[in-house]
């Protein structure tokens, strides 16, 4: 429930958030020393915690507040995600590693020394604060140096982004000014945005959105341009909407403008904000990788998958070879214990396809590219329920008059077909798919085979057809 973001607030309020988490998931009354195994705190130091956590409710005067209904425990009223990211947010702002981080590399209106002088702390203490804040930020591959960030562009603006919505996504009004100087044409293109597709953003998306492009053109403003791998061909209804956004006193070549119409354009295109007909994405090195990488687990996986779901797989590796701004909030790629157990193989496929294309890069993945290429991929397959049916083997029960050896001679046979994913039965269970006999009965309620004769070449393609059969029809069940 703790984030690398949550990192980037100062001890003390990064642990009275920690606590808000932990009573509200919690959602009733809990023992102190529940708290201090959770928070690996002395009791002592929960007591006081608690006290400060309850002080800091009251005078913001939020709805939450801490009880003490049973000795020695704690318990969290009318505990809220409203109240928590407002919490998360103040605790932002009130951080000095945070301002440091907003004053000296976001809005660069401070070098570090002057940072020190603003907040009364000597220059080895505000030394040590950025020294700290880089280590988090290798993470991103970029670091805070004295006026600013330093990083390639795509990095600072993921980076940026994903900062600004984590803490802001609730409370985008109460962003910085500087962020917001062009806020009111940004809001105007995104409605010209949703009259030009015939579509209409949901409440997330319109945060996001705002979100990026307010930063798209901040970061123009300190004259940081993005650079594409190749050029895109926009609309140029969309370019002209986009250009409407720059004030008369900002001065941008049409070519740059150009440029960043087309960076936004991909972002919208390729996370699903608007639809283009004319736009097709090409098969790129990361879409072969991860075919080469998902038939070694699923070998029928494109005879499965619906064309739908190749296309959107399709898009999303035009996406990352193309665009690698990852856009979520961060996700650990060591959280993904409920997939490994309830998506063995799938897990298994997705996760050794990032492992490969961390190794396909010349510099490497990463940790939070890593983690959104895994859930980006995961979640993709799973919406196919087709996919999902690929997890189950076939069950197959034989049973033939010629006897066990007989049997044991087609069951050899059948497991050649190892792409096919097909489990042996000793006995007819509820799970047996497929009874293969030499004659036909009237008890078994799943799908028969009748070879009265030893399998032909023609007897192996119907046996086949009917795996794929039933692979579908459990799909369409689930």
């Amino acid at each position: 429930m703790d984030t690398l973001l949550d990192r980037l607030l100062d001890d003390e309020y990064h642990e009275r958030l920690f606590l808000y988490q932990v009573l509200m998931i919690f959602g009733e009354d809990i023992p102190k020393k529940e708290i201090s195994k959770q928070l690996d705190s002395s009791d002592t130091k929960i007591d006081k915690l608690c006290d400060t956590l309850n002080r800091d409710l009251i005078s913001l005067g939020l709805t939450s507040k801490l009880k003490f209904r049973a000795k020695e425990t704690v318990y969290g009223s009318d505990f809220s995600q409203l109240d928590y990211q407002e919490l998360r947010r103040i605790y932002f702002e009130n951080s000095l590693a945070s301002n440091m981080l907003m004053q000296v590399g976001f809005l660069q209106t401070l070098t570090i020394q002057e940072f020190a002088k603003v907040k009364y702390i000597s220059k080895s203490k505000a030394y040590m604060i950025s020294k700290n804040l880089n280590e988090l930020l290798t993470t991103w591959s970029i670091q805070l140096k004295s006026a600013g960030f330093s990083g390639a562009e795509k990095d600072i603006r993921s980076f940026c982004f994903q900062v600004t919505f984590y803490f802001y996504s609730s409370h985008i009004d109460t962003l910085p000014s500087l962020i917001q100087k062009n806020d009111e044409q940004i809001n105007q293109f995104i409605n010209s945005l949703q009259i030009m597709y015939n579509t209409t953003f949901s409440y997330n998306q319109l945060a996001q959105l705002r979100v990026f492009i307010e930063i798209q053109w901040f970061r123009l403003l300190k004259k940081e341009i993005i650079h594409l791998q190749e050029s895109i061909d926009v609309d140029e209804h969309f370019v002209a909407n986009f250009k409407k956004i720059k004030q008369v006193e900002d001065d941008f070549p049409d070519e740059i403008l150009q440029v960043e119409a087309g960076y936004l354009y991909l972002y919208l295109l390729l996370n699903n904000f608007i639809s283009d007909a004319q736009f097709v994405s090409k098969e790129t090195e990361t879409y072969q990788l991860f075919s080469a990488k998902i038939i070694e687990k699923f070998p029928m996986f494109f005879e499965v998958a619906a064309p739908q779901t190749l296309d959107k797989l399709r898009i999303l590796c035009f996406r990352w070879d193309h665009l690698s701004l990852s856009l979520a909030s961060f996700m650990s790629l060591e959280q993904f214990d409920f997939f490994k157990q309830s998506f063995p193989k799938i897990h298994e496929a997705v996760y050794d396809f990032v492992l490969e294309a961390d190794k396909s890069k010349p510099e490497g993945l990463l940790d939070y590219e890593k983690s959104h290429l895994y859930y980006d991929f995961l979640f993709c397959i799973l919406s196919d329920s087709a996919i999902q049916s690929l997890e189950r083997e076939v069950h197959v029960f034989i049973d033939f008059s010629g006897g066990k050896d007989y049997n044991q001679f087609i069951s050899m046979n059948i497991q050649s077909f190892d792409y096919l994913d097909i489990a042996i039965d000793r006995k007819m269970t509820p799970s047996t798919d497929i009874y293969i006999s030499d004659f036909y009965s009237s008890k078994v309620r799943c799908q028969q085979i009748v070879w009265k004769n030893p399998p032909l070449a023609s007897d192996w393609k119907e046996f086949a057809n009917l795996v794929i059969q039933v692979r579908g029809d459990r799909s369409n069940e689930d």
